[in-house]
């Protein structure tokens, strides 16, 4: 007798060319119950029901020649339960399995982590046990005892399973959504206890957050996407779906907070530049994006265009042409974490995308501005004459950018290079210092030296002198 039906096995008769009948008995009725015509030596009788006692003939067959049966002795078909389940729930382990004959009694035996064990009365179907505590592991021994021939018993040898019951797990939400190639992977903080799995659905789930679901149906949601060591992989990433996270623990499993994403076509060759005060985004838009979403931070890369946190704003391709780009104002030397997704317009609203690839990234980090000073004084030339001395300081190592001196008549100080007229160069390709005649200048005339390139704002500052320096009289 094995585990799948009952073997029987007999020696070849030295009849070449014989054939063998194999008739199934009914011990108690005698009735003939199955009957095998086979040209081997062995017949596996799988369908030989679980606690029937019986009996087997074997003739030998030579064209419409018979031998003599041979009978086998009573067996008892004695079988292991069949499909064995264990649920392990909030406070309670369910073991479940097929049902067992009516003459047929299923023993259970539970061993706790200490040792003990406790014999567990159940049905024909299954038992559930709730004297356990959550988080430990159980060990349950499942044999069969059914009733012989003569009053007599046999049981099974049993199979061993193990439980741990759990409390029902929190759900999962904030899914996080990156591209990777041609694919999508949704990361996601893994659970104290327990596992996650993240379900790609076509159409919203119907389950919120925190409603229980079946572990052993998740694919009635949707596709149970893969799971690796940075979070679910998504390799069909086309159009709009939802992630759904449920997270299984034990025999529970919870649905987590859904993501709506959609998948669109990558903005590649993101760039961000500083300017003066200020980064520049560009980027290449893809054929058939008109609007793209512009997300940044201050403190780190942005996860998700729709994360907390994140400054944003869309940008029209139009509106792209005619600016050359998206300019994002900086904030002292705090660097730009800066991302670009596309967007449509759906019900007329605008939706970005989801995920964010890494070439749709970009990232700048304003240097540290060097300082600049200069010095101003006012000499006699000769008997009438006064000239006007200029120098640029600036740090060891520093090459100065191109400045322009400025004087406009009166005791105004000029606020930008462009209200007065320009006596002289310094720094660039010029030198560092300066000295201009005044005679012919009219007084009282006020002078101040300017950056003369808006890009050199953004890596130098420049001090002025005191103002009564900056007055000629």
């Amino acid at each position: 007798m094995e585990d799948a039906g009952v073997v029987i096995e007999w020696p070849p008769s030295s009849t070449h060319g014989a054939q063998y009948e194999v008739r199934r008995i009914d011990a108690n009725s005698n009735a003939v119950v199955s009957r095998t015509v086979t040209d081997g030596t062995r017949l596996d009788d799988r369908d030989a029901p679980s606690g029937a006692l019986l009996r087997y003939e074997v003739t030998t067959l030579r064209g419409t020649v018979r031998s003599q049966p041979v009978r086998s002795d009573t067996v008892l078909v004695a079988r292991e339960v069949a499909d064995l389940r264990v649920a392990e729930l909030d406070g309670e382990v369910r073991l479940s399995w097929d049902s067992v004959p009516a003459s047929a009694r299923v023993l259970v035996r539970r061993t706790a982590p200490d040792g003990a064990s406790t014999n567990l009365a159940c049905d024909r179907t299954g038992v559930v046990d709730s004297a356990v505590r959550n988080g430990e592991r159980y060990a349950y021994h499942v044999a069969v005892e059914y009733a012989g021939a003569s009053g007599r018993t046999e049981q099974t040898s049993g199979k061993t399973v193990y439980g741990q019951p759990a409390a029902p797990p929190a759900g999962l939400e904030g899914l996080r959504i990156r591209q990777s190639g041609s694919a999508f992977v949704v990361g996601y903080d893994r659970p104290p206890s327990g596992s996650v799995r993240v379900i790609r659905c076509d159409d919203e789930p119907s389950v919120g957050m925190d409603d229980s679901v079946d572990p052993e149906r998740l694919s009635d949601l949707g596709r149970v996407l893969p799971d690796g060591p940075d979070g679910a992989r998504d390799t069909a990433p086309s159009g709009l779906c939802w992630y759904l996270p449920v997270t299984v623990a034990g025999g529970v499993a919870v649905a987590g907070r859904a993501v709506r994403h959609l998948a669109l076509p990558t903005i590649p060759n993101v760039r961000c530049e500083q300017t003066a005060g200020a980064a520049r985004l560009t980027w290449t838009w893809p054929d058939g994006v008109r609007v793209a979403r512009v997300i940044w931070r201050h403190d780190r890369e942005p996860q998700a265009p729709n994360e907390p946190g994140v400054a944003a704003a869309w940008v029209r391709l139009g509106e792209y042409r005619d600016t050359g780009g998206f300019t994002i104002e900086l904030q002292g030397h705090d660097p730009v974490f800066a991302a670009v997704v596309p967007a449509i317009r759906a019900d007329g609203d605008l939706v970005a995308g989801t995920a964010i690839a890494r070439e749709s990234r970009a990232s700048v980090r304003p240097a540290a501005k060097a300082d600049l000073r200069y010095e101003v004084n006012v000499r006699r030339a000769g008997l009438r004459g006064r000239r006007l001395d200029v120098e640029v300081v600036v740090p060891e190592g520093v090459t100065a950018p191109s400045l322009a001196l400025v004087a406009r008549s009166g005791d105004l100080l000029p606020r930008q290079a462009r209200d007065g007229d320009v006596l002289a160069h310094l720094g660039g390709s010029e030198p560092l210092t300066s000295s201009i005649d005044l005679n012919g200048h009219p007084r009282p005339l006020a002078v101040r030296l300017f950056l003369e390139s808006s890009s050199a704002a953004a890596r130098f500052r420049l001090f002025d002198p005191p103002a009564d320096n900056l007055l000629i009289r």
